[in-house]
């Protein structure tokens, strides 16, 4: 019995550290985010369609920032087929979105590509089981805007 607490506090610790080292990377990069204007990657060649392409992406990226059930923040949704985040994949998804984060015009009151891939994170950790639960510690699965799973 005092094993599993012991372990139990070992991957509270960690998943703590864990969710520090994430927030303190983000806020790192957020203020040179937010003091900059969005602009345009260099396209290869001269062609128009890829400027066509980049706003269409950048679009659909816009259009999936979602509010799942019981977390109030948005986060990156993985799109109209998979409506919601995986814990596998969802907070990575978030990361690779928070690094567009210079291309991505963000009106004032608008979270941010970083506020997002940082919600992407902390949404997991606030579904997270808590104590007193026969499971406390878990973190979901996943969060879908149908569920918890």
């Amino acid at each position: 019995m005092m094993e599993r607490s012991l372990e139990k506090t070992r991957r509270r610790d960690f998943l703590k550290l864990a969710a520090l080292a994430t927030g303190a990377a983000l806020l790192r990069s957020r203020a040179h985010a937010e003091s900059a204007a969005a602009i345009r990657p260099a396209f290869p060649g001269s062609d128009p369609r890829w400027g066509r392409t980049w706003d269409a992406a950048l679009a659909v990226l816009a259009g999936n920032v979602k509010t799942v059930p019981r977390y109030d923040h948005p986060v990156l949704v993985e799109g109209s087929v998979y409506p919601g985040i995986w814990l596998e994949c969802g907070p990575h998804e978030g990361l690779v979105y928070g690094t567009l984060a210079d291309y991505v015009a963000t009106p004032e009151g608008v979270p941010t590509p970083l506020q997002i891939a940082r919600n992407n994170h902390m949404a997991f950790f606030a579904l997270q089981l808590p104590i007193g639960h026969e499971s406390a510690g878990q973190l979901p699965a996943s969060i879908k805007m149908s569920d918890v799973g």
